[in-house]
C-alpha cells in the first residue's frame, strides 16, 4: 500500500467513525518492526504505540483503552495516571500486558555491602526466625556479600549448606510506594520473607513450603557478578501488602545445590519504586580505609565530586608514613556523584607481592610449550620436563644437561618491556645428587633487553643471577634473583635459564622451577613485602573493597543509588496485551463510554522504521528513519515513501566473461550511489551513470587490499562486488543492494563464499582486524596484543553459492578473527554473527545440505591453521560422527574477500549454546556448558554452572568404580556410551593436543542431564608430523596415545586431573570390556583402513581443484608457518596420512594390549543372516546389516552377539551352534562362524497393538459417548486397513475400510459418535467413528482382529469388583495400566486418574514396567521435567519410585495455591507417569501460566516447574 493510500485509508476510517469528540489524545508515531529503536525494561525490542496529549490539560488516562480489535473496545486498559500537556508516552505492543505507571523515581533501601545479621544453617535456628520480632542481635553480622568461594564476597564464612540473613528496615511511606524490586546474586537457590511472609522463591522447593537449613537446592545456579554478569532481577508488583509502616523485617534463607560445599553467595539489593521523589539526605558519612602495605609512603588519593557535585579531599604521597598499618577518614559530604582515586607513585599498587606481575607462558613447566631453545642444535637429547621433581609440591619441573656446539644448552621466551622500568627476574634451581654437576658446569637464569636494528634484532644487556656450581648445596632449591632496568632503546627483554658444559662431559644437570617476573620493582627488599587494601563505606555500606591495581584505580558512585550501573535499574513501561501485525492494522483509542477517540492505521513498514505525524498530533502523516518514541516529531525529517531497491542488469555468481553492468531503480528521480571496495555505499560514494564497466581493470583495481596498507603481498583479484542504495527526493532511502562477480570455473563440488568488507576494517593499522596494528605487540609468533588478538566485531555481507553457482543466501552480519594461535597464521579463521542489528537475527539456511538444522545464530569459517591438508579436522570429525559422537558440521567451501581470492576454508558450526540447543534440545536455562585447558583443572565456564561437573568429578575421584554402586551413580552423571566414543575418536586419531586442551563438554541441568563431550580443534591427529621425531611424542608410530588418555604422565596437554574420569570408569569392569570391545568395533568398521582410506580420497578430491591456488596464495607468505610451499609438500603430507591409514588399526591394538595386559591374540568372527529382510546381528556396540561380515576381537574380553528380527519375524537358531540362544556372550577363543535364522511370525501383529481405554459409561454431565482407544507400542507404524472392531456379537462388526497407519507409540480413538468425541475433546484429532453399536454398561467383551482375522487383541471387562467401579459412570475411564499385561486380568487395569479419561495421550495411570530380562528398578527417587514443555491442554508428568511408598502428586500455581492432586495412594516401585490435563479440583480449565507439580514420596520431596500455554 502507497504512503497516499494508507493516509487516504486512515482518513476514510475517521470519517466512518465520526468522530464528534475533539481529540485530545492522539496516536502521534508507531513502529511495527522495531529491531532496534527503543528497547523495553527486559532489554527486547517490542512494537510500540506513542500517545501524545494534545490538549491544554493534564489527562488521567485510567479512563481509556487501547485496542487492535474494533469488536473488542476495551481490550487493554491504561492504568491511572496523568499525561500532561504536550507530552508523550510510550506504549510497547508486546503482549505483555503491564500497567504500571511508568512515571516514577527509584529509592535504594538497601545496598549492596549493607551490614546483615547471619547464621549458618542449622536445627537450632527455630522456624519462627523470619517474623519481625525474632532476636537476632546475638547472630553473627557482615557486609553483603555474605558466602564462600568463588572470591566474590565481602564476608567470607566457612563452608555451609545455607545460611540465613536478617535485615531491619524502615518504611515512612506506604502509600508512596509503587512496587519493590529485588536484585539477587545468589548461588544456588533462596527464599525471601518479608515480616514473616514469603514473598520471592528461587531454585529451593515448592512456593509456600517450609525450607529446612539441610534441604538443597534445586539445581546448581552461579553467582553472577564475579562472571561480569548482572544480578537476577525479581520485580515485586505487590509489595505493599508485605510492608506496614516503620520497621520491617527482610529474612533470607540461601542453600547450595549439594554437599560438596564449593561456593555459596548471598547478595541482596532491595528498591522501591515510588511516586514522589525521595528527599536527598543533606549529607551523608563516607569513611575511606587504607591499611598501608610495606611502602606506605607511595600511597596516596583523591576524593572530588563529579556530574556537578563540588567536593574535594585528598591525601598526597608521603602522608601515609606507617607500613601495614589502618588508616581511616571520614567526612560528610553532600548527595551527588563521586569519584574516589587511589594512586601508587611506584605503580605497583598495595594488593600483591613486590612489583606488577607479567604473564609468562608456563612458568612452572608444568605442561609444554611457550619456549624456544638456543643453540640451533638443541635438541629432546638435551632437556626433560622431568616429573615428579617440582619445586614447592608442584609436579614437574625442567631439567637440563648434555651438551651442544657451544656447549651450552637454553630455553628462553621474549617478553615486551617499556624503557626506564625497572625489572626482576626469579627462579628456583638445584642439581640433585643423582646426577649433580661436574666441575666446570654452571646453571643460572638471566634477562637480556633486545632491540631492532639495521641489520635485525640485536642485544643491549645481559643480566644474570647468582650461579650454581658443582660446590652448590646438592638437592636443595635455591632461590635466583636478578633485577635490572630496561635500557631507552630496548623493545623486549628475553629471560631465560641456561646451563652451561663447556667441557661436553655426559654426566649432571641442573633443575628449574617456577619462574617469575615482574616489572616496576622496588629497589630494596624485593622479596619482602606485605599487602595491604582499601575499602570505602557509605553510612553502614561497605560499598568498595579492593587494592588490585599499578599505577591507579578509579571507582565512580553515587550516595543514594550506589550501583545504578550494577543494578541496571530500568523504569517500568506500559504493555498491551496484543501486538502490531507487521503486514499493517488498524490502532484505537477508545474511552470508556465507548467512545472512539483516535484511530491510526499502521502500514507495513521496513524494520527500524516509524509511522506518524510529522508535526506532533496534526498535518501530515509519513515515515521516520530516525524514530523518536517518547519525544516529538517536529524536528525529525519525515518522508512520503520508499525508494525502491535498485536492480542489477546481471545477478551476482561465476562469470564467464567481463560486462556492462546496469543499474536502475522504478522510483522516480532517483540518484544511485554505489562501491566496488566491499564497504557499504553512502551519499560520499561514487554517483552511477549509465553502466558499471565490470572488467581486469576494475578487479586490479576497484578494492584495496592488504599490499595497499604496506602489506606485502601479491593478491590474485577473481572478482568483484557491487553494493548499491537508491535514493529519491523526500523519500526514504533503499536498501543497499549487494552482488559478488567471481571470474573462476563453476566448481561442482564446492560452494564459494564471498565477504564484503569496508578495506579500512581489515587492513588500517589503528582499526583492522586482520593486521599486526600500529600498537605495541609481543613480537613473536603468536604476536600477542596484535589486532587481530583483540574481540572486535565489524561488519560485514556475507553471499554463498551453492556447488554450480546457485545463489543460497546473502545477509549482512558481524564478523570476528576466530581462534587460538592460528590468529597469527596469514589466513585467518572467521567468525560470523547473524543480528538483528544488522537486519537478521539467524541464518535461516542450511550450510549443511545433511543436516536437519536450517537456523543457526552463528557459524565458523575455519581456516586449515596448524593442518597442512586442508581437511584435516574436518576428516576427524566424518569419521567420530559415523558413531554419535557431538561433532561439528564440516563443509569446505572456496572463500573470496572483496573479490580477492582468499582460498580453502571449512564452514564448520559454532560451539556454543546454540549449537547444544539445535542439536540436542536443551534450552539456554537448562544448559551447563563448560571447556577445559591444560593449565588449570578449574573447567572455564562458558554457560551455565561448573558445579554438576566438579562434584560428580570428585566423587569419582573418592570413590571406586570397580564397585557397582558408584559406577551407577556416575553413570548417571555421564553417558556412558558418548564418553567411550568420544575417547576412542580422539585416541585412535591420536590429537595429542587434547584431553587438556580443546575439550568441551555440556549437560542438561535436569535430574536426567548426562555429560558429553564436543570433539573440535583435532589437528594434531593422523600423523600430521613427519615421520620422524615428533616434539614432545616422538613418534606417531610408538607413541602410545592410549597410555596419553589414561596414563599417570604428563607429556603434552595430557594433566591428571584431565585423564581422571575416564581412568576412573575403566577401574569398572563392565565399562572397561565395553570400552575393549567398542573400541574393536571401531577398528573394524569406522576405523578400519578401507573405510578411513575410503573418506581421505573422498574429501581430497573436493578441494583439489583449488589446492594449487590455495598453495601458491599462501605457502610462500613468511606469515604462514604451516601451508605447504608446493604441492609436492601437500601430496606428501597427504600420503603420511594414508601411511597412518594403514598402521593404525594394529598399533590401537597393541595399546589396548599393553594397557590392560591383555594376551593379544586375536580371532575373527564371521557372521551371516539368512535374510536381510528378515533380522539382522548386533555384536557389541554394532548393528550389522549386511548379509555377511566379519571382525577380529581379543580371545581373553568376552564379546556380546544378539540375533534381532525384524518386524513380523522372530529368532528361529543359530547355524553352527544350535544351542546358542538369541542373545550370548562368549570369548572368541578361536575363529568363528554364526548364521542368524529368522522366520515369519504366525500372527506379525501380537503383541503389537492393544486396547488401552474403554470409556463405556460416561458421567451424566460429560457424556461424549462410547470410544475405545487403541495404542501401537510396537516400534513399526502399522496399517489398520480391513481390519476389525468387535464387541462379543459377531455381527458387531466395525471395520476400517480406508489406509488408516498407527505411528509407533501413536494413538487411535474409536468413537460411537465422532460429533459428540470431537465437542467433549476439541484438542484430540487422531480418532474415528461412527461404530454403530454400543459399549455395554455391565461388561463385555471387546475384539481387534487383523485384515486376515487374526486376533490381535481382546478384553473382557466388567463393572463390578475386582474391576473399577469409578469406570462405571462416575466419570472415570477404564485404564490399561500398560499395554503388555494380560488384559483378561482385572489387575492390569485401573480407573483413570484424571476425570473423563484421556483419549489420544498416555493414559494417566501408565506404568513403565521393568524388562523382564534384567528386572531391573530405579536405583534413586527422581523427578522429571514434564513433557511437552510448555503444554496446551495436557503434559506428562514422569517419576521414578525405588521403593513401594505412599505418593502424593500435586500442582501448585506460582504463588503455592493448591490446583489437583493427581495422586494420593501407595504405589509400587517402577517408573511412573501421569497426565494433567490442565484442570483444577473442580473440573475447571486453569489460566495459562507457571505451574509447580510436586511429588511426595516417602521421605523424598522434589518438584519441577511447567508452563501452560493458551
Amino acid at each position: 500500500m502507497s504512503i497516499k493510500n494508507i493516509i487516504r485509508h486512515h482518513v476514510l476510517i475517521l470519517f466512518y467513525l465520526q468522530l464528534s469528540l475533539a481529540q485530545s489524545l492522539i496516536i502521534n508515531e508507531s513502529m511495527s518492526k522495531n529491531l532496534s529503536s527503543v528497547y523495553d525494561e527486559d532489554g527486547d525490542t517490542p512494537d510500540w504505540i506513542e500517545i501524545y496529549n494534545n490538549s491544554t490539560d493534564p489527562i488521567n488516562m485510567g479512563n481509556y483503552y487501547l485496542t487492535d480489535d474494533g469488536n473488542d473496545l476495551h481490550k487493554w486498559q491504561f492504568p491511572g495516571g496523568a499525561l500532561y500537556p504536550d507530552s508523550h508516552i510510550v506504549v510497547f505492543a508486546s503482549d505483555k500486558d503491564r500497567t504500571i505507571w511508568p512515571k516514577g523515581y527509584w529509592l535504594p533501601v538497601i545496598n549492596f555491602g549493607a551490614m546483615w545479621h547471619y547464621m549458618p544453617g542449622s536445627d537450632q535456628i527455630p522456624s519462627n526466625w523470619n517474623s519481625t520480632g525474632y532476636d537476632v542481635s546475638t547472630w553473627f553480622s557482615g557486609h553483603s556479600a555474605i558466602g564462600y568461594g568463588d572470591d566474590d564476597d565481602l564476608t567470607e564464612i566457612d563452608p555451609v549448606l545455607s545460611v540465613f540473613l536478617v535485615k531491619h528496615f524502615e518504611v515512612n511511606n506506604l502509600e508512596n510506594i509503587i512496587f519493590g524490586l529485588l536484585h539477587m546474586d545468589y548461588d544456588d537457590g533462596f527464599v525471601v520473607y518479608f515480616n514473616g511472609s514469603e514473598v520471592v522463591r528461587e531454585n529451593l522447593g515448592e512456593p509456600g513450603t517450609e525450607v529446612l537449613f539441610n534441604q538443597y537446592a534445586d539445581t546448581n545456579v552461579e553467582a553472577a557478578i564475579y562472571r561480569g554478569l548482572k544480578p537476577e532481577k525479581f520485580l515485586i508488583e505487590n509489595i505493599m501488602d508485605f510492608l506496614v509502616e516503620g520497621q520491617n523485617t527482610i529474612a533470607i534463607q540461601v542453600h547450595n545445590a549439594s554437599e560438596n560445599l564449593n561456593d555459596l553467595t548471598a547478595l541482596p539489593i532491595l528498591s522501591f519504586y515510588v511516586e514522589d521523589p525521595p528527599v536527598p539526605n543533606d549529607s551523608y558519612e563516607i569513611k575511606i580505609i587504607i591499611n598501608s602495605d610495606s611502602y606506605p609512603g607511595e600511597t596516596s588519593w583523591q576524593l572530588v565530586g563529579i556530574n556537578g557535585t563540588f567536593y574535594d579531599e585528598s591525601v598526597l604521597p608521603g602522608s601515609i608514613t606507617q607500613s601495614n598499618t589502618s588508616y581511616e577518614w571520614t567526612f560528610d559530604v553532600p548527595s551527588g556523584d563521586y569519584e574516589f582515586t587511589i594512586m601508587d607513585s611506584w605503580g605497583d599498587g598495595i594488593c600483591c607481592e613486590d612489583g606488577v606481575p607479567v604473564d609468562i607462558y608456563n612458568s612452572g613447566w608444568e605442561s609444554d610449550g611457550g619456549w624456544d631453545v638456543s643453540p640451533w642444535d638443541v635438541s629432546t637429547a638435551n632437556w626433560e620436563h622431568s616429573q615428579g621433581e617440582g619445586h614447592n609440591d608442584s609436579y614437574r619441573s625442567l631439567e637440563l644437561f648434555g651438551t651442544s656446539s657451544n656447549g651450552t644448552v637454553a630455553k628462553w621466551q621474549t617478553v615486551g618491556v617499556f624503557p626506564g622500568e625497572l625489572h626482576q627476574l626469579s627462579v628456583y634451581a638445584k642439581h640433585a645428587s643423582e646426577n649433580p654437576l661436574q666441575t666446570g658446569q654452571t646453571g643460572f637464569a638471566y634477562i637480556e633487553f633486545w632491540a631492532w636494528g639495521w641489520f635485525g634484532p640485536y642485544m643491549i644487556e645481559q643480566h644474570i643471577t647468582e650461579i650454581i656450581t658443582s660446590g652448590s648445596q646438592e638437592d636443595t632449591w635455591i632461590k635466583l634473583d636478578i633485577a635490572a632496568e630496561a635500557p631507552e632503546e630496548a623493545g623486549w627483554s628475553a629471560l631465560g635459564v641456561r646451563f652451561t658444559n663447556p667441557n661436553g662431559l655426559t654426566d649432571g644437570s641442573i633443575y628449574f622451577d617456577n619462574i617469575s617476573y615482574r616489572n616496576n620493582i622496588h629497589s630494596e627488599n624485593p622479596s619482602i613485602y606485605s599487602s595491604g587494601n582499601y575499602s570505602i563505606h557509605i553510612d553502614e555500606s561497605l560499598i568498595i573493597q579492593g587494592g588490585t591495581f599499578t599505577d591507579m584505580k578509579s571507582d565512580t558512585f553515587n550516595t543514594e543509588n550506589l550501583f545504578s550501573d550494577l543494578l541496571d535499574y530500568q523504569n517500568p513501561y506500559l504493555h498491551t496485551n496484543f501486538k502490531i501485525t507487521s503486514s499493517g492494522e488498524t490502532i484505537f483509542i477508545v474511552d470508556g463510554e465507548n467512545n472512539f477517540i483516535d484511530t491510526m492505521f499502521v502500514p507495513e513498514m521496513e524494520q527500524n522504521l516509524s509511522y506518524g505525524y510529522f508535526n506532533d498530533g496534526s498535518g501530515t502523516l509519513g515515515l521516520f528513519d530516525n524514530p523518536t518514541p517518547g519525544f516529538t516529531n517536529n524536528y525529525s525529517e519525515s518522508f512520503n515513501g520508499y525508494t525502491a531497491d535498485p536492480e542489477f542488469s546481471h545477478a551476482g555468481g561465476f562469470m564467464s566473461e567481463y560486462f556492462n553492468l546496469i543499474i536502475e531503480t522504478e522510483t522516480e528521480n532517483s540518484t544511485i550511489f554505489y562501491t566496488t571496495d566491499g564497504s557499504k555505499p553512502t551519499e560520499d560514494s561514487d554517483i552511477y551513470n549509465n553502466y558499471i564497466s565490470i572488467n581486469n581493470n576494475l578487479l586490479n583495481n576497484g578494492t584495496l587490499t592488504a599490499d595497499d596498507y604496506g602489506v606485502e603481498y601479491s593478491p590474485t583479484y577473481d572478482g568483484i562486488v557491487i553494493r548499491a542504495f537508491a535514493v529519491a527526493p523526500d523519500h526514504v532511502r533503499s536498501k543497499i543492494v549487494t552482488h559478488s562477480y567471481i571470474f573462476d570455473p563453476v566448481n561442482d563440488h564446492l560452494p564459494a563464499i564471498s565477504i564484503a568488507i569496508k578495506p579500512d576494517d581489515m587492513w588500517d593499522p589503528s582499526v583492522g582486524m586482520y593486521v599486526g596494528g600500529n600498537t605495541f605487540f609481543w613480537p613473536w609468533y603468536p604476536f600477542s596484543g596484535s589486532n587481530f588478538w583483540q574481540d572486535w566485531e565489524k561488519e560485514v555481507h556475507i553471499e554463498l553459492f551453492e556447488p554450480g553457482g546457485e545463489i543460497g543466501f546473502k545477509q549482512d552480519a558481524g564478523m570476528k578473527i576466530f581462534g587460538g594461535w592460528s590468529r597469527a597464521e596469514a589466513q585467518k579463521s572467521f567468525s560470523f554473527f547473524a543480528r538483528s542489528s544488522y537486519g537478521e537475527g539467524s541464518f535461516d539456511y542450511k550450510l549443511f545440505p545433511d543436516s536437519e538444522v536450517d537456523s543457526y545464530e552463528s557459524f565458523i569459517l575455519r581456516a586449515h591453521g596448524q593442518d597442512n591438508v586442508m581437511f584435516r579436522d574436518g576428516f576427524h570429525a566424518s569419521l567420530a560422527s559415523e558413531n554419535g559422537v557431538a561433532v561439528q558440521d564440516y563443509r569446505p567451501a572456496v572463500v573470496y574477500l572483496n573479490g580477492e581470492f582468499w582460498g580453502i576454508q571449512n564452514i564448520r558450526e559454532k560451539v556454543n549454546e546454540h549449537y547444544v540447543a539445535t542439536h540436542y534440545g536443551i534450552e539456554n536455562d537448562n544448559l551447563d556448558l563448560l571447556s577445559t585447558v591444560s593449565s588449570s583443572e578449574n573447567p572455564e565456564l562458558l554457560h551455565g554452572s561448573t558445579e554438576d561437573y566438579l562434584e560428580i568429578r570428585q566423587f569419582m575421584s573418592n570413590n571406586d568404580l570397580s564397585e557397582e554402586t558408584n559406577y551407577n551413580i556416575a553413570s548417571q552423571q555421564y553417558d556412558v556410551e558418548s564418553l567411550i566414543d568420544y575417547k576412542i575418536a580422539q585416541i585412535f586419531v591420536m590429537n595429542y593436543d587434547w584431553p587438556g586442551n580443546n575439550n568441551k563438554l555440556f549437560k542438561a541441568k535436569s535430574n536426567d542431564g548426562k555429560w558429553r563431550h564436543i570433539m573440535f580443534d583435532s589437528d594434531f591427529g593422523f600423523q600430521r608430523w613427519g615421520d620422524g621425531n615428533v616434539g614432545w611424542i616422538g613418534s606417531y608410530e610408538t607413541y602410545n596415545m592410549l597410555d596419553h588418555a589414561i596414563g599417570d604422565g604428563n607429556v603434552f596437554n595430557n594433566p591428571l586431573w584431565s585423564t581422571a574420569i575416564f581412568t576412573a570408569f575403566l577401574d569398572n569392569p563392565v565399562f572397561k570390556t565395553q570400552f575393549i570391545n567398542t573400541y574393536l568395533d571401531r577398528i573394524n568398521t569406522t576405523y578400519s583402513t578401507n573405510n578411513t582410506t575410503y573418506l581421505i580420497d573422498s574429501l581430497r578430491v573436493v578441494i583439489d581443484p583449488y589446492i594449487s591456488d590455495h598453495i601458491e596464495r599462501y605457502g610462500p607468505n613468511p606469515g604462514d608457518n604451516y601451508t605447504p610451499n608446493t604441492l609436492e609438500e601437500h601430496n606428501s603430507a597427504v600420503e603420511l596420512m594414508y601411511n597412518f591409514a594403514d598402521y593404525r588399526p594394529q598399533n590401537a591394538r597393541d595399546e589396548m594390549v599393553e594397557m590392560f595386559d591383555l594376551s593379544g591374540e586375536l580371532n575373527t568372527i564371521s557372521l551371516y543372516v539368512n535374510d536381510t529382510e528378515s533380522g539382522h546381528i548386533k555384536i557389541n556396540s554394532l548393528n550389522i546389516d549386511d548379509q555377511s561380515w566379519s571382525g577380529e576381537y581379543f580371545s581373553d574380553v568376552p564379546i556380546s552377539i544378539k540375533a534381532v528380527p525384524e518386524f513380523g519375524y522372530e529368532f528361529s537358531h543359530w547355524g553352527g551352534q544350535p544351542n546358542f540362544d538369541d542373545s550370548i556372550s562368549f570369548t572368541l577363543s578361536e575363529d568363528m562362524s554364526l548364521v542368524a535364522y529368522f522366520s515369519e511370525t504366525q500372527n506379525q501383529y501380537m503383541n503389537s497393538i492393544a486396547i488401552n481405554e474403554i470409556n463405556y459409561h460416561s458421567s451424566d454431565d460429560f457424556d461424549p459417548g462410547d470410544w475405545v482407544e487403541l495404542y501401537n507400542y510396537s516400534d513399526q507404524p502399522i496399517n489398520l486397513f480391513q481390519w476389525s472392531f468387535m464387541d462379543s456379537d459377531d455381527s458387531h462388526v466395525f471395520t476400517f475400510d480406508e489406509d488408516l497407519i498407527i505411528e509407533a507409540g501413536g494413538y487411535l480413538v474409536i468413537c460411537r459418535d465422532s460429533a459428540d468425541f470431537s465437542q467433549s475433546f476439541p484438542e484430540v484429532v487422531n480418532y474415528i467413528g461412527e461404530i454403530d453399536f454400543g459399549l455395554s454398561n455391565g461388561g463385555e467383551l471387546l475384539r481387534l482382529l487383523d485384515d486376515n482375522d487374526g486376533l490381535v487383541d481382546f478384553v473382557n471387562y466388567d463393572d463390578a469388583d475386582p474391576w473399577p467401579i469409578q469406570a462405571d459412570g462416575d466419570g472415570n475411564t477404564l485404564e490399561l495400566l500398560n499395554p503388555t499385561l494380560d488384559n483378561s486380568l482385572s489387575d492390569s487395569w485401573t480407573a483413570s486418574f484424571v476425570e473423563f479419561g484421556t483419549p489420544g495421550y498416555q493414559n494417566s495411570s501408565f506404568d513403565a514396567l521393568t524388562n523382564d530380562v534384567d528386572d531391573n528398578l530405579p536405583s534413586v527417587f527422581a523427578i522429571h521435567q514434564n513433557f511437552p514443555n510448555p503444554f496446551n491442554p495436557k503434559t506428562n508428568i514422569s517419576y521414578d519410585l525405588p521403593n513401594d511408598s505412599y505418593t502424593v502428586v500435586k500442582v501448585y500455581d506460582l504463588l503455592g495455591k493448591h490446583v489437583k492432586t493427581l495422586i494420593d495412594n501407595d504405589q509400587t516401585a517402577g517408573y511412573k507417569t501421569l497426565i494433567w490435563d490442565s484442570k483444577n479440583e473442580h473440573g475447571e480449565n486453569v489460566s495459562a501460566g507457571v505451574y509447580i507439580y510436586q511429588i511426595k514420596s516417602g521421605v523424598n520431596v522434589s518438584s519441577k516447574k511447567m508452563i501452560l500455554l493458551k
